[in-house]
């Protein structure tokens, strides 16, 4: 199951919300084809999303984030994996570049660790679209206790990760102080 941005979901409502973030990622259009082509295909996306059966994520409203939580901890409990996209991505991502995090992701740790009784882990995958390839890392175990802190160590632990599995692929990545000034 994934993670995606709530807006993602309920795209036609919020298109032209989502143009600045896609003119970016999409430069070779310009944002008024990029604007009738993300009217064209918001019926497909949410369509998409609701196929991957996706988890909606808000980053401002924390009732949200707790069912978030849950339905992730669910889908854990039923054998499924969650792929999660913590990157602070917009307005600068670039192809190959790997970008700070969000840290919060990782409190999904603390309540898997709660309601299944053990505890969870993460995997970094780094997605190289230029080669079609996935590099993946090694296992971070979420320790459960001091959830804000642990957060951050398991964020921390995957972000050096992703940079050293770009890297890997030959990718060059800014320091997160360059990256959070663009």
């Amino acid at each position: 199951r994934v993670w995606s941005n709530e807006r993602l979901l309920t795209a036609g409502n919020e298109v032209d919300q989502l143009v600045d973030g896609a003119v970016v990622m999409v430069p070779i259009l310009p944002k008024r084809i990029m604007v009738k082509v993300l009217h064209g295909i918001s019926p497909l996306v949410e369509w998409i999303f609701e196929r991957l059966k996706a988890i909606p994520v808000s980053r401002t409203d924390s009732a949200k984030l707790l069912t978030t939580m849950r339905r992730s901890v669910s889908a854990m409990e039923a054998g499924e994996s969650i792929v999660i996209f913590p990157e602070k991505g917009e307005p600068h991502y670039g192809l190959g570049t790997v970008t700070p995090f969000y840290p919060g992701f990782a409190t999904v740790g603390e309540f898997a660790a709660r309601k299944l009784k053990k505890p969870v882990s993460f995997c970094a995958i780094h997605i190289d679209k230029a080669k079609r390839k996935l590099r993946f890392g090694e296992l971070v175990h979420y320790r459960p206790g001091n959830m804000q802190a642990e957060a951050q160590r398991v964020s921390d632990l995957l972000y050096e990760q992703m940079q050293m599995l770009a890297q890997q692929a030959g990718y060059i990545s800014l320091p997160a102080t360059e990256q959070e000034n663009c």
